[in-house]
């Protein structure tokens, strides 16, 4: 955007937005692990009641699977990476 000469104003906006969601990244990644982590408690505390058949319930074991928390054991988001999209190529007032 510096480059192409564009309006300090959107820049400077464009850098803060960039910032704020650079910064929502960890807090999302915090509330997105509680809330599988209280699925499996969630799921762990309703076995007993024969609802394993139940639509929803067979979604939600098949959510914990597919994010790799099993039966046995919650693990955290081992690598934790942030992929950074490039956005140099969006024409003016394309969104992305």
């Amino acid at each position: 955007m510096k480059d192409d000469n564009r309006d300090p104003y959107d820049i400077k906006k464009f850098q803060e937005v960039l910032s704020e969601s650079h910064m929502m990244i960890p807090d999302s990644i915090c509330r997105r692990d509680k809330a599988l982590a209280d699925l499996k408690d969630f799921l762990a505390t309703v076995a007993d009641e024969g609802l394993d058949e139940n639509e929803w319930m067979v979604e939600a074991k098949k959510m914990l699977n597919d994010v790799g928390l099993n039966d046995e054991t919650v693990e955290k988001d081992a690598g934790g990476e942030v992929v950074e999209t490039s956005v140099d190529e969006l024409a003016d007032g394309e969104a992305f």
